[in-house]
C-alpha cells in the first residue's frame, strides 16, 4: 500500500512538471496569441508553478514525516536514486513558471497601451474581413501609433520573402532601408488625414536576401472599437518605374555611347560656372574629321567604335581639364576652367597631335584620324553659354574649313567665324520655330507655258516669321538649318502644314493639278524620316498624283541609292518627283536614266540670262530636248521678265517659275489668287 501512495505522489509531481514546462515553451514559441489569450496563458502558467511547487514540497513532506518507518526508509532508498532528482527539477521548473509569468504579465500590462498585439474584438472586422485581409492581392500591413507591426497578410509575407511570425510586432523600420528611415515621420498618426487620397511615401525596403526593392506605402487610418487608432498600409512595387527614372535621368545628362556627359550636362556645367564668374572659362570645341568615310565604307558599328575609340583618345589628354562631354555625332567638348588660352591651345595640340597618331582598324582596313578643334575663351563678349559654344563651335567650324587637322582660336575679327556664329544663334530660334509654329507657309505659282491657262500648279515655299512679325527669306536661315541637323524637322513640318491645308480646303484641292514640297538632302538619306514622309503621305485621303516632291540634283547623286529607293516608293502612292537646279552637276545627263522622275527644274543660274546668254540658251536647249526624249517635263525657274517668258515660250519649255509670273504669296492668299 506504502508503495502505490509513493508512486502515485511521483506520477503527480512528474506530471505538474510536464505540464509546466509544455506551457513554458509555448508562452515562448507563440507570440502572435491576442492580449486576452495571453494573459490566460500566463496565468496557466503561474498557476501550474504553484501547483508543481506544493507537490513537490508535499512529496519532500511525506519523506520527512512519514508516519511509519518502512514508508520513510522507502523515501529514502528512492530519494538516493531519482526521486531527489524530480524534486529539485520541480521546484526549479515550479520557479521558472511563476517568475516568467509574472514578468510577462507585467510587460503585458504595462505596454497594452502600445498595442503590441491586435485586439481580436477591437477593429470592426469579422472572419469574411480578416480572410480578405490576409488573401488581398496587395501587400498590407497593419500598424500601431509606435509603428510597430501589428498585422500582415500573405502578399507582404511574399514581398519581403519572410514568414509572417517573422515580420510581426517588429518596428517597422526594421525593413526600411537606413537613409530612407527619416521617411517614416510621414507616416505618423497625426500627419495622416483618411480622406486624403493622395498621401504616400516612396521608400526603399529591405527583402530577406538583403536585396532592395522600392516601394510606395499608401496609408489609411482605422478607427477600433475602443477608440484606439491603427494605420492600415498598402504597399505598390515601384521598382521597375524607379529603374526607369534612373535610366532616363542618365540618358538626359550621359551620353549613351561613350558614357561621358552630354551636351546638356556640359551646359548646365557652365551655367554654373558663369554665376560666378571670378575666373575664365576657356572651352576646347573637337570634331572628328574621319567619320563619315568610316561610316560610309564600314558601317555604323564601325563608326560607334570610331567615336568611343577617339573619346578616350581626346579624354586621357584632357585628364586634367574640369569636364569633358560628348556634343553629339561626332563632336566633343573639353572646359578648363580658371585657364589661359595658352593652355588651351597647347592641350588642343597635344590632342590635335594624339589623334592624328592614332589608326582606326576594321576587318583588316586601317584608317588615318584627325581632328578639328576650336578654342574659345570667356570674355566680356562671350559672356553667356550660348556665346562661349557658339564661339568655340565656329572656331573648330573654321578649322575644318582650312582643310581640317588643325587648331583655330576664336576671334571675333575673321568674317567666316562671324558667319558662322549667326548661323549658331539661328539654331535656338529654328527649334522653338517647329515646336510652336513661327515658320509660315508660302506659294509661288508655276504657270504652263503652252497649254490650258487655267492649270493650277504651285510650289510650297517657307518664312520664317521674327519677333516683329516680318518673315525672314530662306536664304538667311537655311544654312543654318542644314549645318544643325534641323532640316528633317522642318521638311516634316512643311510636309504636313502643306497637306493639312490641302485635306481642309477639298473644293481647291479638285481643281488643283499640282503642288511641289521640296525634301532636303538630309531627310533623303535618313530612312526613319524617308518611312515618317511616306507614313504622313499615306495618311490623307485626296489624290495623291496631285503632289510632287522635289529633289535637289546634287542630293539625289550624293544619294543615288536612297534617292532610287524613296523615289519608287513615291511613286507606288501616286506622287510625282521633280529634280531640282538641275544642270549644275557635272554629271547632270548621266545620272539622269538612273532617276525615274516627272519633272525637270532647270536651275535659275541658266535661265536669269537667257536672254544676252548664248550658253544659258544651249544649256536650256539641251536639257529641254533631253526632257522631251525622255517623256520629262521641263520647268525654268527665275522668269523673271516678259522677255524671258516669251523666249521660253518659243523654246516650247512646258513650264515657267518666277517674278514675271508670280512672287511668292503667304499660302493664306492662294484662294484669292487663283479663284
Amino acid at each position: 500500500m506504502n508503495t502505490y501512495i509513493l508512486h502515485l505522489v511521483i506520477f503527480c509531481e512528474l506530471l505538474v512538471v510536464a505540464a509546466g514546462a509544455y506551457l513554458f515553451f509555448t508562452l515562448i514559441k507563440n507570440k502572435h496569441l491576442g492580449y486576452d489569450k495571453n494573459i490566460r496563458t500566463a496565468l496557466t502558467i503561474a498557476l501550474v508553478g504553484c501547483a508543481s511547487i506544493v507537490v513537490c514540497i508535499s512529496a519532500r513532506w511525506l519523506f520527512l514525516f512519514a508516519p511509519n518507518e518502512q514508508l520513510a526508509t522507502t523515501f529514502q532508498q528512492l530519494n538516493t536514486s531519482y526521486i531527489g532528482t524530480v524534486f529539485w527539477l520541480g521546484i526549479g521548473i515550479g520557479l521558472v513558471c511563476i517568475i516568467s509569468a509574472i514578468t510577462h504579465m507585467i510587460s503585458l500590462i504595462v505596454h497594452r497601451d502600445e498595442a503590441n498585439y491586435l485586439p481580436q474584438s477591437s477593429l470592426k472586422a469579422n472572419a469574411e474581413l480578416d480572410l480578405f485581409f490576409a488573401q488581398a492581392p496587395m501587400p498590407l500591413i497593419i500598424l500601431n501609433k509606435k509603428q510597430r507591426i501589428i498585422k500582415v497578410n500573405n502578399a507582404l509575407s511574399r514581398l519581403l520573402q519572410q514568414n509572417t511570425r517573422l515580420i510581426e510586432r517588429k518596428p517597422l523600420k526594421k525593413f526600411v532601408y537606413e537613409s530612407d528611415i527619416a521617411k517614416l515621420e510621414n507616416l505618423a498618426l497625426n500627419k495622416i488625414n483618411d480622406c486624403d487620397v493622395n498621401t504616400s511615401i516612396e521608400l526603399r525596403i529591405i527583402i530577406e536576401n538583403s536585396e532592395i526593392m522600392w516601394v510606395r506605402i499608401c496609408p489609411r487610418l482605422l478607427q477600433a472599437q475602443d477608440n484606439n487608432k491603427y494605420m492600415l498600409l498598402w504597399l505598390h512595387d515601384i521598382s521597375e518605374s524607379k529603374k526607369l527614372m534612373q535610366l532616363t535621368n542618365f540618358h538626359s545628362h550621359f551620353d549613351p555611347l561613350t558614357k561621358y556627359h552630354n551636351r546638356e550636362a556640359l551646359e548646365n556645367y557652365l551655367e554654373d560656372k558663369y554665376k560666378n564668374p571670378k575666373h575664365s572659362i576657356v572651352l576646347i570645341y573637337i570634331d572628328v574629321d574621319q567619320l563619315k568615310v568610316v561610316n560610309d565604307t564600314c558601317g555604323r558599328t564601325a563608326g560607334d567604335m570610331l567615336i568611343q575609340d577617339m573619346a578616350n583618345i581626346v579624354k586621357k589628354i584632357g585628364r586634367d581639364c574640369d569636364f569633358f562631354a560628348r556634343m553629339g555625332g561626332d563632336e566633343f567638348a573639353i572646359v578648363k576652367a580658371e585657364g589661359t588660352i595658352d593652355e588651351a591651345k597647347s592641350i588642343a595640340e597635344r590632342m590635335r597631335s594624339a589623334a592624328e597618331d592614332f589608326t582606326f582598324t576594321w576587318n583588316n582596313q586601317k584608317y588615318r584620324q584627325s581632328i578639328s578643334i576650336g578654342v574659345a575663351l570667356s570674355s566680356k563678349a562671350l559672356n553667356c553659354v550660348i556665346d562661349i559654344v557658339g564661339a568655340a563651335d565656329s572656331a573648330c567650324f573654321e578649322a575644318k574649313n582650312k582643310g581640317k587637322n588643325r587648331v583655330v582660336i576664336y576671334s571675333e575679327m575673321l568674317e567666316s567665324l562671324q558667319n558662322s556664329r549667326r548661323d549658331m544663334m539661328w539654331v535656338s530660334r529654328l527649334q522653338k520655330a517647329v515646336q510652336y509654329g513661327s515658320f509660315v507657309l508660302y506659294f509661288q505659282p508655276i504657270r504652263k507655258l503652252n497649254g490650258d491657262p487655267e492649270h493650277i500648279h504651285y510650289e510650297f515655299l517657307i518664312r520664317y516669321k521674327d519677333e516683329s512679325g516680318e518673315h525672314i527669306l530662306p536664304q538667311h536661315f537655311i544654312p543654318a538649318v542644314e549645318r544643325f541637323g534641323l532640316s528633317e524637322q522642318v521638311d516634316l513640318w512643311v510636309l504636313t502644314t502643306a497637306l493639312d491645308y490641302l485635306d481642309k480646303h477639298p473644293e481647291h484641292t479638285q481643281k488643283l493639278s499640282c503642288c511641289s514640297i521640296n525634301l532636303t538632302s538630309q531627310s533623303i538619306a535618313n530612312p526613319r524620316i524617308r518611312s515618317a514622309i511616306l507614313q504622313v503621305v499615306a495618311s490623307y485621303n485626296f489624290p495623291l498624283e496631285k503632289i510632287c516632291f522635289e529633289i535637289t540634283e546634287s542630293s539625289a547623286i550624293h544619294n543615288i541609292n536612297e534617292a532610287q529607293e524613296f523615289i519608287q516608293e513615291l511613286k507606288t502612292l501616286g506622287c510625282h518627283l521633280a529634280l531640282d537646279d538641275f544642270g549644275t552637276g557635272f554629271s547632270s545627263f548621266a545620272y539622269l536614266k538612273h532617276l525615274e522622275v516627272d519633272y525637270l527644274k532647270i536651275d535659275g543660274s541658266f535661265v536669269r540670262d537667257i536672254i544676252d546668254d548664248k550658253f544659258d540658251r544651249a544649256m536650256v536647249n539641251s536639257i529641254n530636248y533631253i526632257g522631251k526624249e525622255m517623256q520629262i517635263s521641263i520647268i525654268a525657274e527665275y522668269a523673271h521678265s516678259d522677255r524671258i517668258l516669251s523666249l521660253l515660250t518659243k523654246m516650247e519649255i512646258d513650264y515657267a517659275q518666277g517674278n514675271a509670273i508670280a512672287k511668292p504669296m503667304p499660302l493664306k492668299m492662294l484662294q484669292t489668287y487663283y479663284h
